[in-house]
């Protein structure tokens, strides 16, 4: 059962716990203390194996309780406090935190619905992150590689000149003997 079915199984309940003990109180007889007591504990449970947060939870406690409070010491049946007109604005009081419970739960889901998007959002980020930190890695290796290439080319480089300085030197020397030499 989905959560705003079991949040509308347990307002039927209230709604039927209530009507109970102003039937009973009425000497109409309607429900037996057994049953209504019966009705009550069910109603307890269903309440604790909702799935919503405690907020949800909490309102339909305190409803329960509020209705248990006109049972004097919570189990002997005595008179109903209030008439028919309490009975029915209690009625659309619970109706009316029945529909704002609803509103509560789509509210849920909805962030429920977005947390979703965001952790999917997030895990990409880690991912991006990562992958950027290895192409970081790879790049900082390349560049080690490129400066032992720049050191090499220099070295390279220097050799070049200093043979070709040598050779333009023995090219000198050459003519030089040449000419004295005639």
């Amino acid at each position: 059962m989905d959560s705003n079915n079991q949040i509308k199984s347990i307002f039927t309940k209230l709604n039927k716990i209530e009507v109970g003990i102003y039937g009973y109180n009425q000497n109409n007889n309607s429900l037996h203390p057994d049953d209504l007591m019966q009705d009550i504990n069910e109603t307890e449970q269903s309440i604790k194996e909702l799935t919503y947060g405690t907020e949800v939870k909490q309102l339909l406690i305190n409803k329960l309780d509020e209705i248990k409070n006109k049972i004097p010491n919570g189990k002997n049946y005595g008179t109903f406090i209030g008439d028919e007109e309490l009975l029915l604005e209690r009625n659309k009081q619970v109706h009316s935190i029945e529909k704002e419970l609803t509103e509560l739960a789509e509210l849920y889901k909805d962030i429920n619905i977005l947390i979703g998007d965001q952790g999917s959002m997030v895990n990409d980020i880690e991912s991006n992150i990562f992958r950027a930190e290895h192409s970081v890695g790879k790049g900082a290796d390349e560049l080690k590689i490129a400066e032992s290439y720049k050191k090499s080319v220099r070295i390279k480089y220097l050799l070049c000149t200093v043979i070709g300085l040598l050779i333009l030197i023995v090219i000198a020397l050459i003519v030089i003997l040449a000419i004295f030499q005639k």
